[in-house]
């Protein structure tokens, strides 16, 4: 039996981490505890939300009118629409800072959207596309990489998403193709980058992660 400081309850079958909230347990002896935690409601969070939506409505708003009203060569109101989005789902996954790898996945997808649309935003130029989205997977399968190999007791953890971006990777190539890039050697790179380590990923995992990849891709 463990104990988890944090939240204050134990956990019979003897887990490392809480199940609560992510936290290193330790052994229950001698330790008091409760059977459930005490949940703290903050009024305070609450009413910040509340401001903050108000102010991005208003905002949002505004640099909509701006726009509208002078004619700019930038439309500057998509760009502060994209990085509020963008802030938005920053603080409603922050929580999954306990959860790197979703953490990752859930960054590269969001800054890949805003940076593609301060992109059409400024006159669509294509570096977004162009070069910023395969180096960006190739950095993130490079983080999640790193992590495996400093952390190597949580390589189920992290071993699906490395196989969502590899596979983001690997299908990224399809924008050469039908050539909705003009620059293709990135893509080019970071096909054969992300088939390498989803083939190295598959030699390397054990059996239960490999159940656990089929049983979340259903194949």
């Amino acid at each position: 039996m463990t104990f988890c400081k944090r939240c204050g309850v134990r956990l019979c079958d003897g887990s490392e981490t809480c199940v609560l909230c992510g936290s290193r347990t330790r052994p229950a002896e001698g330790e008091s505890f409760r059977d459930y935690p005490v949940l703290r409601y903050s009024n305070r969070l609450r009413s910040l939300i509340r401001l903050l939506a108000m102010l991005s409505v208003a905002i949002v708003g505004a640099s909509l009118y701006i726009d509208y009203r002078f004619d700019f060569d930038t439309i500057w109101s998509f760009i502060v629409l994209g990085a509020t989005i963008y802030g938005w789902t920053a603080f409603f996954t922050r929580k999954s800072r306990r959860n790197i790898g979703l953490m990752i996945f859930v960054q590269l997808i969001a800054i890949s959207l805003l940076g593609y649309v301060i992109d059409i935003s400024t006159g669509n130029h294509g570096w977004m596309l162009g070069y910023c989205l395969p180096f960006m997977i190739i950095a993130a399968q490079g983080v999640i990489v790193s992590l495996l190999i400093v952390r190597p007791m949580l390589f189920r953890e992290f071993l699906l998403y490395e196989w969502m971006i590899g596979i983001m990777g690997v299908l990224s190539i399809l924008l050469m193709v039908f050539d909705v890039v003009a620059v293709h050697w990135p893509y080019i790179t970071v096909c054969i980058y992300s088939a390498f380590l989803l083939v190295g990923t598959v030699l390397l995992a054990d059996r239960k992660a490999k159940n656990e990849l089929v049983k979340r891709f259903h194949f």
